[in-house]
């Protein structure tokens, strides 16, 4: 076009800004244009490039690997902050992240590290804040190899559980998130955490009350908590105990808890801010529904999210108008699946939690109120009811209905509005 510079007549500044938008491979191949390109690309262009992912380019196999290894160290090794790499053997995983010495948050997916490579680990990234790694012991299936003898299996299983010793070792490290997808953990395993760990979180982990039990006694900075999809119920495991002794915990994510841990949370965990619970039970007992309560008894806590499926609307009704009694939410998600809330709630929180940013209800499909509810708050938005208000989601059952709230919400842009999947 006419009046358009030349981008050979930018300065390299600019064209440098130009290749940090190239994908990687594109941007290697920028530097066989001509000399000043290959100087610009290979010198100006990589310091922004902190995140690499290798699951986003399929083609680079092992050997492949070998190969772009010097490329990767000359222009953005140094660079790397955030390194995700997924299905390579630990020796290549290994000499991978030796080219990135500041790595902060690391992802290993179906990487099978032994008690040497994880020391090593600590050794390459002594600055290593976050660490998620999937347990795997069948990584190598996917890689085309045979499945390992019944001896090989054991033997791996005593590898990778002496490996847990040397979490200890990565003494920067703050966040932890193991996946388990094998009978990893036993009740003998001995757990050596770093002391400076503030997360934990824990996928499907059969023995995780034998975890916890070492995190409590040497995290004692521990605030947030993550325990998702056990394979096995804690009923037995004595593991309120265990949250008993968690006073500085501030986040929590627990799944299917019993009226035990329930309780143990709100008479022990007094700093708790941000609670979220999915519970697929059968039946909610009157005790835990009793211990839910109880919830809104902590002091700090302002934000809640709730996924249930056998909450009753009148449990769910009593729980809500607990927590906005207390005034101080910010944050409240009520997710249920046969009983939604009624629209006179939503007018409740907005009323008498002054501080809500985010409410994200699902409304009853038949509540013939839910319309006029919405047309008073369209009504109220030039009264600056709205305005302290984030996000607002509503979550309903058909297209027909989805199209007629969002014809009505158009007067907040802030509000929004999603039909169910199982409608």
């Amino acid at each position: 076009m006419s009046g358009c510079p030349d981008i050979n007549s930018l300065p390299d500044v600019n064209l440098a800004q130009i290749f940090e938008k190239l994908p990687y491979q594109k941007r290697l191949q920028i530097e066989r244009v001509c000399k000043r390109w290959h100087h610009v690309a290979k010198s100006l262009s990589w310091s922004n490039f902190k995140t690499f992912d290798n699951g986003k380019y399929r083609n680079w196999s092992e050997p492949s690997i070998i190969q772009i290894k010097p490329f990767i160290e000359e222009r953005c090794g140094r660079f790397l902050r955030h390194l995700t790499l997924r299905y390579w053997s630990p020796p290549v995983v290994l000499s991978f992240i030796r080219l990135a010495p500041q790595v902060q948050h690391l992802r290993l997916w179906s990487v099978k590290l032994m008690s040497e490579h994880i020391r090593e680990l600590a050794q390459i990234l002594p600055h290593l804040k976050s660490l998620d790694l999937e347990v795997s012991l069948w990584s190598e299936v996917r890689m085309g190899a045979m499945r390992p003898t019944l001896w090989q299996s054991k033997s791996a299983i005593k590898q990778q559980q002496d490996s847990m010793k040397h979490f200890q070792d990565m003494t920067s490290l703050e966040y932890l998130y193991i996946y388990e997808k094998t009978r990893f953990f036993d009740q003998n395993n001995l757990i050596q955490f770093p002391s400076s760990l503030k997360y934990l979180a824990l996928y499907g982990i059969n023995s995780a009350d034998q975890i916890l039990f070492w995190a409590e006694k040497q995290c004692k900075n521990l605030k947030g908590l993550r325990l998702t999809y056990f394979a096995t119920r804690w009923l037995g495991t004595g593991i309120e105990f265990v949250f008993e002794a968690l006073t500085e915990l501030r986040a929590l994510e627990i799944y299917s808890p019993d009226e035990k841990i329930i309780s143990a949370i709100t008479k022990s965990c007094k700093k708790l801010e941000h609670v979220n619970i999915l519970d697929d039970s059968l039946i909610i007992s009157a005790e835990k529904h009793a211990n839910m309560l109880h919830l809104a008894t902590l002091p700090n806590l302002c934000s809640v999210a709730i996924q249930a499926s056998s909450y009753s609307k009148q449990q769910t009704t009593e729980l809500v108008n607990r927590l906005i009694a207390k005034g101080n939410m910010q944050y409240i998600q009520i997710k249920t699946s046969d009983t939604p809330l009624e629209s006179a709630v939503l007018f409740e929180i907005l009323h008498h939690c002054k501080n809500i940013k985010t409410i994200d209800l699902h409304f009853n499909l038949l509540d013939v109120y839910l319309y006029s509810t919405i047309d008073q708050m369209v009504d109220e938005v030039g009264n600056g009811m709205m305005d302290k208000v984030n996000v607002l989601k509503i979550l309903v059952q058909s297209s027909k209905c989805n199209a007629i709230m969002r014809r009505r919400c158009k007067a907040m842009p802030r509000m929004e509005c999603h039909k169910s999947s199982n409608g």
